[in-house]
């Protein structure tokens, strides 16, 4: 996805100077709580047959030869590769990692040291801001997965809400989406986010692509939330 996104809105010049670095455990990483549900058993499987890692470094190589783009990754915990990697180089840090707090908060921190000035931190599965949520409840659950609010009563990762909104003052948000802007090491501007210009992934079968469009219209006509 990313590099293709490099090669529909970059020109040659930055396909050859881009660089796709992807960090991960490839681990199991649910609570016991969390392993009732039987999707997770499913994630939890992937992870221990190395399935997952598997199939990543599969699509690593597809992409890098289909769009041009180098594409690297390191196989550990973000705790004990970032701090390796050169600070301040970055023009994105992408966080999609696991949703427990005690992840999360610690992803947003590394990533501020290696993304450079006017880069952009990001990441997804922000359903809540946390002003939007019940704090207390967000504390209580903050290495839960996936709780329901009783303030708002929806479904959020309590986790993702709580690390984001203790790491930023504001952040761009838009369909679980959250973007900021490194402006120095001790400010960070929310970033808009619009779904305009976006692709179709070259990768997704006929019927994925319909409910593809179909979401990113949903999002792209809809106010931030």
């Amino acid at each position: 996805m990313w590099a293709e996104s490099i090669r529909q809105f970059g020109n040659d010049d930055i396909v050859k100077n881009s660089k796709i670095m992807s960090v991960d455990s490839w681990n199991p990483i649910f609570c016991s709580e969390d392993m009732e549900f039987p999707p997770y058993k499913k994630f939890v499987g992937a992870a221990k047959d190395d399935v997952a890692y598997r199939i990543f470094c599969h699509n690593s190589s597809l992409g890098s030869r289909r769009f041009g783009v180098a594409i690297d990754h390191i196989r550990g915990r973000s705790e004990d590769v970032l701090p390796d990697i050169c600070h301040n180089t970055f023009d994105l840090a992408y966080v999609d990692a696991g949703h427990y707090y005690d992840d999360v908060v610690v992803d947003i921190s590394l990533a501020k040291n290696i993304v450079a000035r006017g880069g952009v931190i990001c990441g997804d599965d922000l359903n809540l801001r946390l002003d939007q949520a019940d704090l207390e409840v967000t504390r209580a659950n903050a290495n839960r997965d996936y709780i329901r609010d009783r303030k708002s009563g929806g479904y959020y990762h309590p986790g993702v809400t709580l690390a984001v909104g203790e790491s930023f003052p504001a952040v761009g948000t838009r369909g679980g989406f959250w973007s900021v802007r490194k402006v120095s090491d001790l400010v960070y501007l929310p970033s808009e986010i619009a779904f305009n210009g976006f692709f179709i992934p070259s990768f997704l079968g006929y019927n994925d692509q319909k409910s593809f469009i179909e979401i990113i219209n949903t999002y792209r006509n809809s106010p931030g939330t």
